[in-house]
């Protein structure tokens, strides 16, 4: 339960990592 909580959070904050950078390389 724990990991997949984890993993999950893990992949939220990849997925925004990821949405600022594509963000501010088109700026």
């Amino acid at each position: 339960m724990f990991q997949f909580f984890s993993s999950l959070l893990y992949h939220k904050f990849f997925k925004i990592k990821r949405y600022s950078l594509v963000k501010s390389s088109y700026e």
